[in-house]
């Protein structure tokens, strides 16, 4: 270690590896890093250098000392939950992938923390990451509710249960899940180092991108000791966040509001903390007091992890005053009670509202927070790019595979937008509610703002500037007085906060409509500028009732197979590990000749999968199905899937590889039997652009 690598340097090697050291060392010295002393160290691997964490020895080189090129059928810029989601997504389908990442290794920070119904749903089909997240999760009673305090152990004003009356519960296979991304991330890891047809490169930041051709992309990046890379890609997915470069060189334009609140996120923790809040756990403790305005997130409360949000007003506040010693009274003040607590990051951020012209360009995608960026009420950014990363996944292996045209990939921008621009209008609105609670003490975000306008206009001012400054801070301060609970006016402020928890006009946890509901046929479509407007507050429900549409994804039935003694999900109807569709056809006569016209296209090169839904009484043996090729028989379990049905009059369906129903045949419609199932088959997968191949389902 005495060199700053971790492992033996050989003479060989010595030179490269000293002057490799020596530079970062001088890069570290002369880089001013904001409470560095607050940063953990991270773990190293043998041949990793202490001061940048990229690998100075075994790493093989090109031409002129550059590194090997390489070529793969896709490239994934960014390495955060969207990223890991479409590489492993791809790995599943047997795509080949590169993943590149500027940071050496994942945040310790904890950042997003809820994953929601449909996101698990995805999930649970990469893996054993459903069951990883599941032990790893806090169990529910720790962060069912939102609690509104004077301080966390101190006066509760009101609490929301969200699962109290949940109607979600029959929904989907899976639940949702309160775990923070920096407990994912490894997870995640663990399986892509298990795939074979994965490559990462920790350490590399993307730093050009050269002309597009017929083949497809080549991207440069370098390492931190500056040796370059040449990646030549079939398609580009830049999933690299907020700030993204990929975005920046397809010259992509992000539109919306940069800024709507500036916030500390001050990562701490306290076992004593998590002892004394046995009995009043919540997910989020909405903190109000004379003192500290801002949110605690409970990241886990069995362990004591949490980070506190503290709003804060550049420039009449630096986030320079933000020290270990300011940080630390704020949350003596916060929690109600001085504890021992462990700072391990504070770093200051924003909350912005920002969707991109376009989700792609040429072969080049966007995703997650590359393409969109929403405030975190409602806990749509992590979701949404998971989301974006199952949509484009199995449009990318089906081109890729020679199963579908390439224009197929231009339905992604056109989906995927459409539900960012529904996410942002609803985040808007959940932080508008959020701020409903604030006012309800007198606390006016957009007065404080007005305030701090003011002093902007005459900051440049000798004369103006200081004195208004101070005026400012003063009465950013002296307007928190009101949470006191000396105000006369105390029991007004609870009362009407318990009437907005009551009528259901707080933040909320759960959004079946829009978390499992949304429909990519949907034809209402919110433009950019209906999204950020000011008195936008979207109507939700609880209630919920999933139902087969074209666009929207398939209901969750539960269905029996092998004999009767396994059940599974109609989501399980797909498989993953090849972009197939799915024919879901009725145990009638009809259906058989719809079930038989799929094997036939199967066996011309179709990637299709023929699957029947019986009811659970029926003989199998009395089903006139033909037992050739790839086809499924299940039983409707509780004759869910035979409610669905009847209810949309359809008497067969064509399921998506995402799960999405992509053509609805309804009983009314004139099916001309006699012209044989087999033509109106091909002309609806035609449609759909998909083509015949000759690899068959291996």
């Amino acid at each position: 270690w005495g060199l700053g690598v971790r492992g033996s340097a050989s003479g060989r090697n010595f030179g490269r590896v000293g002057e490799h050291v020596l530079r970062c060392d001088l890069k570290r010295r002369k880089r001013a890093m904001l409470f560095k002393h607050l940063r953990k160290p991270l773990e190293l691997a043998a041949g990793q250098c202490r001061y940048c964490s990229g690998s100075v020895s075994g790493t093989r080189t090109g031409a002129g000392g550059g590194l090997e090129p390489i070529t793969t059928p896709v490239a994934i810029v960014g390495s955060g939950p969207t990223g890991r989601t479409l590489s492993l997504l791809l790995s599943n389908f047997g795509v080949d992938n590169v993943v590149i990442d500027k940071r050496a290794g994942s945040s310790e920070h904890p950042q997003a923390h809820f994953i929601n119904m449909r996101s698990m749903e995805i999930l649970r089909h990469i893996g054993s990451l459903e069951k990883e997240i599941m032990a790893l999760s806090s169990p529910k009673n720790e962060w069912d509710s939102f609690v509104y305090c004077q301080t966390m152990l101190g006066h509760i004003f009101g609490a929301m249960n969200h699962f109290e009356s949940d109607s979600s519960k029959n929904l989907s296979p899976t639940e949702v899940v309160h775990l923070s991304q920096s407990k994912l991330l490894p997870l995640m890891s663990k399986e892509m180092s298990a795939s074979p047809r994965i490559r990462q490169f920790r350490s590399e930041e993307l730093v050009s991108l050269s002309p597009e051709s017929s083949s497809g992309v080549t991207l440069t990046s370098s390492t931190r000791d500056g040796r370059l890379r040449k990646i030549h890609a079939e398609y580009l997915v830049g999933a690299d966040g907020a700030h993204s470069k990929v975005r920046t060189l397809l010259g992509v334009r992000m539109r919306g509001k940069d800024c709507i609140q500036n916030l500390m996120n001050i990562h701490f923790s306290s076992r004593d903390l998590s002892k004394h809040l046995r009995g009043r756990e919540g997910m989020l403790y909405f903190v109000l007091n004379p003192t500290v305005v801002g949110v605690i997130v409970a990241h886990n409360i069995s362990s004591g992890q949490f980070v506190a949000q503290i709003p804060f007003f550049p420039p009449v506040e630096e986030a320079s005053k933000f020290t270990e010693k300011y940080c630390k009274e704020i949350l003596i003040h916060a929690i109600g009670r001085r504890f021992d607590v462990d700072l391990h990051e504070i770093r200051p951020w924003s909350l912005s509202a920002k969707v991109a012209d376009a989700f792609s360009k040429g072969r080049s995608f966007l995703a997650g927070d590359a393409a969109h960026c929403f405030p975190p009420a409602g806990g749509f950014g992590m979701n949404t790019g998971i989301q974006d990363a199952h949509n484009i996944a199995w449009k990318l292996a089906s081109v890729i595979k020679g199963c579908a045209s390439p224009s197929l990939l231009d339905s992604y921008s056109l989906e995927r937008r459409k539900i960012a621009l529904q996410n942002t209008a609803l985040s808007l609105s959940n932080f508008r509610e959020t701020i409903q609670v604030c006012r309800s003490f007198g606390l006016d975000p957009k007065f404080a703002n007005r305030l701090v306008s003011l002093y902007s206009s005459v900051r440049s001012s000798s004369v103006l500037g200081e004195p208004v400054k101070n005026f400012v801070q003063y009465a950013l301060s002296a307007g928190k007085l009101q949470t006191s609970a000396w105000n006369p006016l105390r029991s007004l402020q609870q009362q009407h906060l318990r009437s907005l928890l009551s009528a259901g006009q707080s933040l909320r946890l759960l959004y079946p409509r829009e978390d499992i509901g949304f429909c990519y046929a949907d034809k209402s479509e919110l433009t950019l500028k209906e999204c950020l407007a000011d008195d936008l507050i979207l109507k939700r429900s609880c209630d919920f009732v999933p139902e087969i549409k074209i666009g929207s994804r398939l209901p969750h039935c539960d269905l029996l197979v092998d004999d009767n003694q396994r059940t599974i999900s109609t989501l399980d109807l797909v498989p993953t590990s090849n972009p197939v569709f799915a024919v879901i056809v009725k145990s009638s006569k009809e259906g058989s000749e719809v079930y038989d016209a799929a094997l036939v296209l199967q066996d011309t090169g179709y990637n299709i999968m023929p699957v029947c839904i019986k009811p659970l009484e029926q003989d199998p043996a009395t089903l006139p199905l033909s037992t050739r090729g790839k086809g499924i028989v299940v039983a409707d379990k509780l004759g869910g899937w035979r409610s669905a049905m009847k209810k949309a009059r359809c008497s067969m369906l064509i399921v998506r590889p995402d799960g999405h129903v992509a053509k609805v045949q309804l009983e009314s419609e004139d099916t001309d039997r006699q012209a044989k199932p087999i033509q109106m088959l091909r002309e609806c997968l035609d449609e759909l652009g998909m083509r015949q191949t000759k690899s068959i389902h291996e």
